[in-house]
């Protein structure tokens, strides 16, 4: 088994081309990201028994983040829900090329509240 503990985070991104000028453009997502869950979701889709332990909030974007793992095949024993808290975010802007701009929203989410209790319902 594949124990995977980290961040699970939501993200929008938007393309402003090769001028890379802001004109307003919107975001669109929101999509499953975060490298842990990244890493989890992909091992899971290769055949791997795999575990995610972290938070998500108690909102579109912890559904968004419960989906895509169970679509993957990720056991969800530890992903804990956190009333209260909202799931982290990340806004990625695109600028032509391979530049990119990332802004993330993770303080104060439900990323940071994995407590070891989070861990106890797992094998060893």
């Amino acid at each position: 088994m594949l124990l995977i503990v980290g961040e699970a985070i939501v993200a929008y991104q938007r393309d402003l081309g090769a001028g890379g000028t802001d004109t307003g453009q919107a975001f669109t997502g929101p999509w499953a990201s975060g490298s842990p869950a990244i890493a989890a979701y992909v091992a899971a889709r290769l055949g791997v028994d795999t575990r995610f332990v972290g938070g998500v909030g108690a909102d579109e974007g912890g559904q968004v983040m419960r989906r895509a793992f169970e679509r993957a095949g990720v056991g969800l024993e530890g992903l804990r829900v956190v009333p209260g808290l909202r799931t982290a975010v990340a806004r990625i802007t695109y600028r032509g090329g391979a530049h990119r701009e990332f802004d993330f929203d993770v303080r104060g989410t439900a990323a940071g509240a994995v407590r070891e209790a989070d861990l106890s319902t797992l094998p060893e």
